[in-house]
């Protein structure tokens, strides 16, 4: 479904199975980590050209790998800590808002398709 993201559909899943907020979003990280294993692979071999070209290719690949694991570490834990407290709305009614800010702006052709 365009638009819809993949957490947003397994924590709807879960939800649709009676789990917690917390175990929702649980099962939703553990289902991500095929996704994101694989298409790390992917982009690494389809790169492969320009990571053989050298060093500083591969020194900018260790930095980014290390800056976004430790960002998307903190973010899940973010993430469990806020729902352990906090219902799941806000992110409806952002995704509502922004939903509705996209259909009007392409209906008056601000933005194109």
């Amino acid at each position: 479904i365009p638009g819809a993201s993949r957490s947003g559909s397994t924590i709807s899943g879960a939800f649709f199975r009676n789990m917690t907020r917390e175990d929702a979003a649980r099962f939703s990280f553990l289902l991500s980590i095929p996704a994101v294993l694989l298409s790390g692979v992917y982009e690494l071999f389809s790169q492969r050209g320009t990571l053989l070209s050298g060093e500083s290719a591969v020194l900018s690949l260790i930095i980014a790998t290390v800056v976004s694991g430790v960002i998307g570490y903190w973010s899940i834990w973010f993430l469990l800590s806020y729902i352990k407290k906090h219902s799941m709305m806000l992110f409806v009614i952002y995704r509502i808002i922004f939903g509705a800010l996209i259909i009007i702006l392409l209906a008056t052709d601000i933005i194109h398709n």
